[in-house]
This record gives structure tokens, C-alpha cells and sequence, in this order.
């Protein structure tokens, strides 16, 4: 097949990025031919994504039209399109050739994407349908921003996003919670399907070796620190998870974000409280620290207060025996499953009181403990690579079979067009 993966950049900005590369390198592994679209270009010596060296590369940032045409002139059998920033420009792209959209976030269905109310109390997640009863719940529910002029624009391109999801052949989503999403917002069962993340096993083994009366209290958070990704909740279930084990707790809380400062401050309080208690905030980590990292670890804490999409860091961080705990929300217990490779807390709503309950059951028995890492282990498997490779194969197969080749003058696509 000739596969051309859509993006909105060729920047390696996060996770999506880091899918993207993953997935080309699937497609190309099986013989397959890819062109790699993007809307804008990243700047100066920032990093692109890695792409496999026959994949050429074509960028819309200069003009839309021409970068179009180069499109169409290439003579796809299928889109795998990734995200978009304009509407309008996916639905150019549709008369091209048919398409398959893979949606890694709440791409049409909450006005801020975070598919999160912040108030009254902690952040708790939203299960409402989108639509124009969002726009007066986005302020008194601060669903996300205070700019009225920003509310009415995001509203606009969510608005526009699902209207152009109905047109697409297949939805994606790598997990059955964003499945039910789309379900939920009338996109048909025979179109949304899930096909999760690839997890690579790091290529670098691990030689931790834990002793039999080992006891563990090592936590590990890894992650973006912003206010939804509940780090002040994990911080204020540190001390109960101290009295509860009945011995000193360490906790390294490794990434950065706009609320870094905020919680490095509330673990201040914490250890001057708890001196029993240490919090390391080493920052954002390269690969091999990470790896180190999670080495050290006994236990990752994945406290979310938004409904993560799946979550990648458990299964990821499962390959090296890593147990988790997190709240049962968002698309987590599709990795993270009770008994087996950690402890779900109750997410209705999200206590510190229950993370606490979750890590101690994890950590207070070494038997119980050392079953969890095998879990781990196990689990993580289920999300192999070469799984996700021939998944993602097969539906892009049957769209691309499903309709006639195109010419690359179908639907007029030439420098310029109108939409």
C-alpha cells in the first residue's frame, strides 16, 4: 500500500509524535510505501519526528494548496491521519483518498480537551455529550480557561472536528474508554475501533534484584505536572501511605510542567511535617535516567484526576517489573487491572485516602508485591508492537480496498482550491 501519514507537525512535541514514528516504522517494516504530511514545520534546531529514511516528507506550512497537490500527485491508497489543527484543511484532505483518523485525545468532544471539570472541589471528569450546553458550564465548571474570546473559538474548531469525523471510514482510539467516546457521540459501532499503543520493551535490560524480605517504598511519578494529572492529591496521601506501611516512605516525582513550583512548595510541607517522609523532583528525565529511574522504583503512581485516554507510562513502565497504582478512570484499567499488575483507587471521587489504600496494598506484603512485578511484566506483552502493527495494517487495508483508487485531479485539489 502507499500510506500517507498525516500530522499536524513534524516537531517530536510529545507522545502523538512519538506514535507516529512508531507506527511508520510498523508500516515500513511490512514493505510499505509512506509519504508523511504535516501541516506546519518546526523551527530552528528543534527535533522532527524520526521517520524511516524512504518516508518523504511534505509540509503544508508554506501553502496549503501546493502541499495538496504534492499530496494528490503521490497517488495514496489511504490517509492515516494523526491530528489536525484546521477542520478545514482535513476536509480537503478527504477528497484526496479515503482516510482512517486515529483519535489520541478528546479531538471533537470537550471544548478545552481535557474532558475535565475543576470545580467545586479536585478535578473530576466530564461524561457529558458535547455540544452548545458546554458553553455554559465551561466558566461556573472551569473546564478550562477564562478568556471568553478563546472559549468561543475552541467551541468553534471542536465544533467543526466532529462534523468532520463522521466522514472519516475508520476512527481509531487506543483504548475502550475514547471508543465509548465516539460511540457516545453517535459515530457508528462498525466505525470506531480500538487498536492500542505499542509498547516497546526497552532494548536495555533490567538487573534489579529484589531480596526476599526486601520492603519496599520507593513511589515513582513520571509525567507532565499540571493540575489535572493529580499531583497534590498523590503529596497529600504520602504521609497515610507512611502510617499505613509502618516505615519511612521516598517518593521521586520526575518530569516538569506549570505546576512544578506549586508542588515542589506543598512537598516542603509535607517533609517538614513527615521527616520520615523524602520527595526528589529531579526533573525531566533522558532515556537511560528513566530507565534508572524506574529501576530504583518499587511502586508507579499514575494519579490522574482527568480521564487519561489510556495512560502509556504503566504498560511502559510495566516491561520492567513495575507495579501501578492509579484512580479507575479514563482508559487506565485497560492496563491496570486489580490483583494483577497493581491497584485500582476509587475514582468517585478521586481521595488521597484511597491512593493511599491502593500503594499500601501493593507494597505492606512482600509475596503479594513480588507477584505484582511478574504481573507487570505480563501484562505489558499485551501490548507488543508487532500486535499493534498488524491491527493498524489490517483496517488500513480495508478502507484503502473498500474504494477505487483516485486520480490526482479528483476533487480538484491544485494550488489555491477552495475547499
Amino acid at each position: 500500500m502507499r500510506v500517507a501519514i498525516i500530522h499536524w507537525s513534524d516537531e517530536l512535541v510529545g507522545g502523538q509524535e512519538v506514535y507516529v514514528a512508531a507506527a511508520a516504522k510498523g508500516l515500513a517494516s511490512s514493505g510499505h510505501e509512506l509519504l508523511f504530511w504535516h501541516e506546519t514545520s518546526s523551527q530552528g534546531d528543534q527535533r522532527r519526528i524520526g521517520l524511516p529514511a524512504n518516508c518523504d516528507r511534505v509540509s503544508a506550512a508554506g501553502d496549503v494548496g501546493t502541499a495538496l497537490a504534492a499530496l494528490a500527485e503521490w497517488r495514496p491508497d489511504v490517509l492515516f491521519v494523526n491530528s489536525l489543527l484546521d477542520a478545514e484543511i482535513g476536509k480537503r484532505l478527504l477528497k484526496v483518498a479515503p482516510a482512517v483518523f486515529f483519535a489520541h485525545t478528546y479531538y471533537g468532544t470537550c471544548i478545552s480537551g481535557t474532558k475535565t471539570h475543576s470545580w467545586p472541589g479536585p478535578p473530576v471528569a466530564c461524561t457529558r455529550i458535547f455540544g452548545r450546553a458546554c458553553l455554559a458550564l465551561y466558566f461556573p465548571r472551569r473546564c478550562g480557561g477564562r478568556n471568553p474570546l478563546t472559549l468561543l473559538r475552541h467551541y468553534r474548531d471542536q465544533s467543526r472536528r466532529l462534523d468532520l469525523l463522521s466522514q472519516y471510514k475508520c476512527i481509531l482510539t487506543a483504548s475502550e474508554h475514547m471508543r465509548r467516546e465516539y460511540l457516545h457521540h453517535g459515530l457508528g459501532e462498525a466505525v470506531v475501533r480500538t487498536v492500542h499503543y505499542p509498547v516497546p520493551a526497552p532494548s536495555q535490560r533490567s538487573e534489579t534484584v529484589r531480596v526476599p524480605d526486601y520492603q519496599p517504598n520507593h513511589l515513582l511519578f513520571l509525567g507532565r505536572m499540571d493540575g489535572t494529572k493529580g499531583g497534590e492529591m498523590l503529596l497529600a496521601a504520602l504521609p497515610l501511605i507512611r502510617s499505613r506501611l509502618g516505615r519511612p516512605v521516598r517518593l521521586t516525582m520526575a518530569g516538569d510542567g506549570p505546576e512544578r513550583a506549586s508542588w515542589a512548595s506543598a512537598a516542603a510541607d509535607v517533609t517538614r511535617d513527615h521527616p520520615d517522609v523524602r520527595i526528589e523532583f529531579p526533573g525531566w528525565l533522558d532515556s537511560d535516567a528513566r530507565l534508572d529511574a524506574v529501576d530504583k522504583a518499587d511502586l508507579l503512581v499514575v494519579p490522574s484526576l482527568w480521564p487519561e485516554p489510556f495512560g502509556l507510562v504503566g504498560p511502559e513502565t510495566g516491561h520492567r517489573g513495575l507495579p501501578a497504582v492509579a484512580f479507575a478512570i479514563g482508559g487506565i484499567p485497560e492496563w491496570l487491572t486489580d490483583g494483577v499488575n497493581g491497584k485500582l483507587a476509587p475514582s468517585d471521587p478521586p481521595t488521597p485516602d484511597g491512593l493511599a489504600d491502593a500503594a499500601a496494598h501493593c507494597l505492606s506484603d512482600p509475596l503479594r508485591y513480588a507477584q505484582l512485578r511478574e504481573g507487570a511484566r505480563k501484562l505489558a506483552l499485551r501490548f507488543a508492537p508487532e500486535t499493534h502493527a498488524q491491527a493498524l495494517e489490517q483496517v488500513l487495508r480495508e478502507v484503502a480496498d473498500a474504494e477505487p483508487a483516485r486520480s490526482p485531479s479528483l476533487g480538484a485539489v491544485v494550488p489555491g482550491q477552495e475547499a
